[in-house]
């Protein structure tokens, strides 16, 4: 291929020099037969000729190949847009049998079937924590599916900071066990409640990027670690930090952390399990909000991500209302 396309370039160069030339000689019979016959003219009108049959042949060949390109984008696009289709029937048709097993596993585990051994009760357990998984994995590829067709959009409802705040210490609660259990040290700050500070938010959506910040958080810090959530008012934006002191991420591998289906190396490492779409749900849906989502981290010295949501009111509008 690489041939061909050299020897192409070779070959649109020798038209344009050729074509030149050969205008450049009508040209200047033209010339010398009306004028008389002059070399300096003569090399002049020549090297113009050849110039310009060059340039020529050459805009020719770069609007062909801009048709080309052109054309070979749209089909490029047309196998993408059949293939995420393609993904979001196989995982939409996987949803429903799942939910349906899932709800078997349940009625056997809430005796419908008769008492349960210790040991069933186990394996149906690990059962239903599997099934989780997997459905959690199928509402993430359903959400970029829908992405990718522009079909996921962020509805947005005016809600005061208070209330905001409220949200998210109900949503620390699920998580407060799990921490527990690990044995990990857990810090919660919040900014003073203020009523009159709002902010236009889809609380649905930021759930999940909340369940993806701290379960990465809880996944990737060792026991006896720390994470702490500390979330601050600035001029125009309410910002969230969330730190733990985990296996942090690579340093060459941190521009690729918000890629669709990425996983740094030692995340991989650490646990095969993993699909590597959170943060780039995430990344998606704190723009929607028109916010920004940003990380540090150090290797082996873990990771504070950070995201700011914009406020409806500015602090100061707030301050001019008291």
């Amino acid at each position: 291929m690489a041939q061909i396309k050299r020897l192409r370039s070779i070959f649109h160069l020798l038209a344009g020099v050729f074509g030149g030339i050969f205008g450049g000689f009508v040209l200047l019979f033209t010339t010398n037969y009306l004028k008389g016959y002059d070399w300096l003219s003569t090399i002049i009108w020549l090297g113009v000729c050849v110039a310009l049959g060059v340039v020529i042949v050459y805009l020719i060949a770069f609007k062909k190949h801009l048709k080309v390109v052109t054309y070979e984008n749209q089909k490029l696009q047309e196998i993408s847009d059949a293939k995420t289709e393609f993904v979001f029937f196989i995982v939409h048709q996987l949803r429903s049998p799942l939910s349906a097993l899932r709800l078997s596993f349940l009625m056997f585990q809430g005796g419908d079937f008769g008492k349960l051994s210790a040991k069933q009760e186990e394996v149906i357990q690990t059962g239903i924590k599997e099934i989780d998984g997997l459905l959690e994995m199928i509402a993430g590829l359903l959400d970029i599916s829908k992405i990718e067709q522009r079909q996921l959009p962020i509805n947005k409802t005016t809600v005061s900071l208070s209330k905001f705040l409220i949200l998210v210490e109900n949503l620390l609660k699920d998580f407060s066990l799990l921490i527990k259990q690990k044995n990990i040290s857990f810090d919660y700050k919040i900014p003073p409640v203020a009523e009159k500070i709002f902010l236009e938010i889809d609380w649905g959506k930021l759930t999940q990027v909340f369940d993806n910040l701290l379960d990465n958080a809880l996944h990737y810090t060792r026991e006896n670690g720390q994470i702490s959530l500390n979330i601050t008012v600035e001029k125009n934006n309410v910002v969230v930090a969330l730190s733990d002191s985990g296996i942090g991420i690579p340093k060459l591998e941190q521009s690729d952390l918000f890629e669709k289906f990425y996983r740094a190396t030692n995340a991989k490492a650490l646990s095969s399990k993993g699909t590597g779409i959170g943060l780039y749900l995430a990344k998606f849906i704190v723009e929607g909000h028109g916010g920004k989502i940003w990380f540090i981290s150090e290797e082996n010295h873990g990771t504070t991500f950070y995201f700011k949501l914009p406020l409806k009111a500015t602090v100061e509008e707030f301050l001019e209302h008291i």
